[in-house]
């Protein structure tokens, strides 16, 4: 309860907020269907690029599951030009850092770099998009292969691995990203040249670039070094998932695995106007230590922990909560402490002080996290493929249009028991 010495909450002002926080972007498509977008931002001399190919789990079929993931990995084995990590220990010894990640949508590959490096960091992705050259392939494959048992071994993995299958009977996002193992085990190299030469093409690219650079310079240094490369045109996913009509449910068993309870819920995709008053449903049960479940569950003892994990995604998918019930705490008790928030906050709403302190928590950390370079580009980046151009700016809008029934409509049509997964897990 709010002590009387505090000062009423009050709604902040998200028109405000947009009209002053509207990003400087530079955006062009080259001819050969590369999206370019360049964000300017003098405030420290660094640049950041982020280099998206629009290929992940999502685009893989039963037999090649994990190719998009071993794909990133050889990405890294240089080209004619450039040896094995060449590409990332030139980008070290610059002072700057490099990574990649797969997901399921998109692979991305970004560094942080003195911005007088932009041309040469954009010259050896042009490099790395054109002229890749996948060596050491089997002893890769082994590396591959431990990360996978890695993931075996460890219980949340493998709950969330059953979650997604258990979940999900025809979309592909039911495939580990990282791939089954027996699937990796049978790719092929040629497997990979076919899936680099198919996806890593220009027209299913997006590199965003973000920091201290002068936009039309760095545009015209893209046009340069990518304007040759020759587009290719690939079949999209057709997949749709359909319709739950009832709840599943499986128990898993390990040895001295903890005991979890699971429940997995359809959501639609980070496009849809749902999303946003979702996000805060699920926010207001889960963060922090006022949340509803936090109270309902670890305040009263009858957990140690809970969380809920959702993800970004192109097509609809599901939004997971994750209960680690305490000692001799039956997992019916914990089903129904849950069920009964969800449907109190379906028939009920939230409270205007709960509606007010989500929507401002919610939006804070969504500006905080482009407080950096790294994080403009970051952002736009991934809001723009999931959602749209200035997809930063249709967020911040549906957060400003939000209402209390919105919430409490999405909680009432997607939080619902036919509507989900059921998971236990405890030690065999």
């Amino acid at each position: 309860m709010r002590s009387s010495s505090l000062p009423a909450i009050e709604l902040l002002d998200i028109d405000e907020i947009i009209e002053k926080y509207r990003l400087d972007i530079t955006r062009e498509t080259l001819e050969n269907g590369l999206k370019v977008a360049v964000i300017e931002d003098h405030s420290v001399p660094l640049a950041s690029i982020n280099l998206y190919y629009l290929v992940g789990s999502r685009n893989e079929s039963y037999g090649k599951t994990g190719v998009s993931h071993f794909l990133e990995h050889m990405m890294f084995k240089g080209t004619d030009k450039l040896g094995p990590e060449e590409i990332s220990a030139i980008i070290t010894s610059w002072g700057g850092v490099d990574n990649a990640a797969t997901g399921k949508d998109f692979t991305v590959y970004w560094a942080l770099i003195p911005s007088g490096k932009l041309y040469e960091l954009l010259s050896m992705e042009a490099d790395r998009m054109e002229n890749a050259k996948f060596r050491d392939f089997d002893s890769e494959k082994m590396v591959i292969m431990e990360e996978r048992r890695l993931l075996e071994n460890n219980p949340y993995g493998v709950l969330l691995e059953e979650m997604d299958a258990l979940a999900i009977k025809a979309h592909p996002y039911r495939h580990p990203i990282i791939g089954w193992m027996s699937d990796i085990e049978h790719l092929q190299l040629h497997d990979l040249l076919n899936h680099y030469s198919t996806y890593y093409v220009p027209n299913n690219a997006y590199l965003v670039i973000s920091g201290d650079v002068e936009p039309q310079q760095a545009i015209s240094w893209v046009r340069e070094l990518f304007g040759h490369i020759p587009k290719r045109v690939h079949q999209d996913v057709i997949t749709r998932e359909p319709e739950q009509r009832g709840e599943r449910r499986a128990h898993l068993t390990g040895k001295d695995w903890p005991r979890v309870w699971a429940a997995a819920y359809h959501i639609p995709e980070l496009s849809h106007p749902d999303s946003v008053p979702l996000a805060l449903a699920l926010s207001i049960l889960s963060d922090g230590r006022a949340s509803r479940l936090h109270t309902k569950l670890v305040e009263s003892g009858l957990a140690t922990d809970v969380t809920i994990i959702t993800e970004k995604t192109l097509d609809p998918f599901i939004a997971t909560i994750m209960v680690t019930p305490s000692i001799d705490v039956p997992f019916e008790t914990i089903d129904g402490v849950v069920s009964e928030e969800l449907l109190k906050l379906a028939a009920e709403g939230p409270s205007e002080e709960e509606f007010i302190r989500i929507v401002n928590k919610q939006t804070t950390y969504f500006i905080m996290g482009q407080e950096t370079v790294m994080g403009k580009a970051q952002t736009i980046g991934e809001l723009d493929i999931m959602i749209g151009e200035d997809g930063y700016l249709t967020v911040l809008k549906r957060f400003s249009e939000i209402k209390p029934e919105n919430i409490k409509q999405v909680v009432g049509k997607y939080l619902i028991k036919t509507n989900r997964s059921v998971i236990t897990m405890e030690a065999a």
